[in-house]
């Protein structure tokens, strides 16, 4: 998008802070050369969303022919910062929430046992939107009004392992000899001063060793801890047409 309206395109960002900004390109259309992110300011403040991770996409939502500023957040929320200006850059009001957060999900608490979270039925409630939040404007159902599409993150279903098999009592005894080996790893990580050439080959070699040991138990510590499904889905908000008097 060319922000600055300098006849080529800029760069929109955001951060995993939460922060928006643009990044000007220096060079050309042909050629582009960017230069250093600059804060893109809202109602008089640099904007940032909240819990991080934002999303931001330029369009014009109100359509008064001015490009405004949308952006998904970390929480899961979508925000607007309507332009106020014809000109180039936009200047932007402060923030208005289009799409509020969802109920954040309970914590998943470890169990003792592996057969409740295995044999739990998958939940009847109605799915619900998850958060880190990418959007984007476009008419989804063609009755000239902008909708919003957005993505998420989120974690659900029933809590499995990818290898059953793995008792708890497996499952605690590998962590017990991986953070011995990470303590025997860490010792040959860096060099002692004055080092000499057999000395570091003798290093390297038990490096190796202690890299293997720690690996073979991450392993089966990442197939027996019983873990959330992870899923990424898009909603669609369709715009309501405005009401006649």
């Amino acid at each position: 998008f060319d922000w600055d309206g300098d006849g080529d395109l800029d760069l929109v960002v955001g951060d995993i802070r939460g922060n928006i900004k643009w990044v000007p390109n220096k060079g050309s259309k042909k050629e582009p050369r960017f230069g250093k992110p600059e804060p893109i300011p809202a109602g008089g403040k640099p904007i940032r969303v909240p819990r991080g991770d934002a999303g931001p996409h330029v369009a014009d939502w109100d359509g008064d022919g001015k490009p405004d500023l949308l952006s998904g957040a970390g929480d899961g929320s979508v925000w607007l910062f309507r332009n106020t200006s014809s000109r180039k850059p936009p200047l932007l009001e402060k923030g208005v929430l289009l799409v509020p957060p969802p109920p954040r999900p309970r914590p998943i608490r470890a169990s003792k046992s592996r057969k409740p979270a295995e044999k739990k039925k998958p939940s009847k409630k109605p799915l619900r939107p998850g958060t880190r939040t990418k959007i984007w404007v476009a008419d989804w159902n063609g009755d000239g009004l902008p909708d919003l599409l957005a993505g998420d993150f989120a974690l659900g279903g029933p809590r499995k392992a990818l290898d059953p098999s793995i008792t708890p009592a497996q499952l605690k005894e590998a962590r017990k000899k991986y953070i011995a080996a990470l303590v025997e790893y860490r010792k040959y990580m860096r060099p002692k001063p004055g080092e000499t050439e057999e000395q570091k080959k003798e290093r390297l070699k038990n490096l190796e060793r202690w890299t293997r040991e720690r690996n073979k138990w991450i392993r089966i510590i990442s197939r027996g801890t019983l873990r959330p499904k992870l899923h990424g889905r898009v909603w669609v908000y369709l715009r309501k047409k405005p009401e006649k008097n």
